[in-house]
């Protein structure tokens, strides 16, 4: 009876989340870029970011080419490691792909959209009408609530490849 009853306490666990010390610096550093602290241009330092986080050099290397994978980095042979910068074309690219992604989203959103979202979505627009109207007193707040509306529009799209996407591709124009 005991070997049960241990063993009915063990399944009520769920498994813990396995991740490698490179996920954590990644998400370190790209909190950094996305939050300015590294700026567009900024050499990145792959000894002075080990020593900072505290882990060897092989994590941050994977991290940073992570990064350069998703264009948040530069890695130029013999010179270094540096944070990207875009450029119009790369804000305008990103900008078409985003619109297509919202357009998307809401075709899918309206199969599943409930009368208490329709009145989230309306209260976010009279909000950023609010913002708006302060002019640019208003402006960071108001694209903070633009960026929060047209997410949970993609949200309420039920489709979570879309959403990690749309997340990533805004990543960039930050």
């Amino acid at each position: 009876m005991q070997g049960n009853d241990s063993k009915l306490r063990t399944d009520s666990f769920q498994p813990l989340e396995r991740r490698r010390i490179s996920d954590h610096v990644y998400e370190a550093v790209l909190h950094a870029i996305l939050e300015h602290r590294f700026k567009p241009g900024e050499r990145l330092s792959i000894p002075e970011l080990s020593q900072s986080l505290d882990v060897s050099q092989m994590p941050v290397r994977q991290a940073i080419d992570r990064l350069s994978e998703e264009g948040f980095v530069d890695i130029r042979p013999r010179s270094g490691t540096f944070v990207a910068q875009a450029d119009e074309r790369d804000v305008a690219e990103t900008f078409d792909l985003r619109r297509a992604l919202d357009g998307l989203a809401a075709e899918s959103a309206v199969l599943h959209v409930s009368g208490q979202d329709i009145t989230e979505l309306g209260e976010y627009i009279r909000q950023m009408d609010n913002f708006a109207a302060l002019g640019s007193d208003g402006m960071a707040a108001h694209d903070r609530l633009n960026w929060e509306f047209h997410l949970l529009i993609v949200r309420l799209s039920d489709n979570e490849k879309l959403y990690e996407m749309y997340k990533q591709l805004n990543a960039h124009l930050q």
